[in-house]
């Protein structure tokens, strides 16, 4: 009997690994955000495009944003969706701005809209999953319409 329990402790061989070797992921670095600029004094106010109707729709999932990049056209409307298993935010980085929606609004199954109806570029992230630099980043890229 005590012949079969030492047995049973004897060590295992070596553990073999024989998946092929792959190329390290090197982490993204983190994004360089411009600061927000104040219009000089005098300065006209920005244009602003009424809605055209059309809405570019941008998934939450866990973790991250798909698409993180979007670039639209002034007066398009971006559908935010939390498809992920987890509650989370959309924010903008520029904490002046007004748009965005908050954690209790944007659990799973959720959605939010906006219509960004002034050129720009407008960062954003996610405060469960990232800062304004890294984690669940994503940005919107707005240009003018065509004359």
């Amino acid at each position: 009997m005590a012949l079969i329990a030492l047995a049973g402790c004897a060590p295992d061989g070596p553990d073999v690994y024989t998946a092929p070797p792959t190329e390290p992921v090197a982490p993204a670095p983190p994004r360089t955000i411009p600061p927000p600029t104040e219009p000089a004094p005098d300065a006209p106010p920005p244009e602003t495009f009424p809605p055209n109707g059309e809405t570019v729709q941008v998934r939450s999932l866990d973790n991250s944003y798909r698409a993180e990049t979007i670039e639209i056209v002034a007066g398009t409307e971006v559908l935010w969706t939390n498809n992920g298993r987890n509650d989370h935010n959309v924010l903008p980085v520029d904490e002046t701005m007004t748009w965005g929606v908050d954690t209790e609004d944007f659990v799973p199954g959720d959605e939010y809209r906006f219509v960004f109806d002034t050129p720009g570029v407008f960062p954003y992230y996610c405060s469960i999953h990232g800062t304004k630099e890294v984690g669940m980043v994503g940005t919107v890229i707005v240009s003018a319409p065509a004359p």
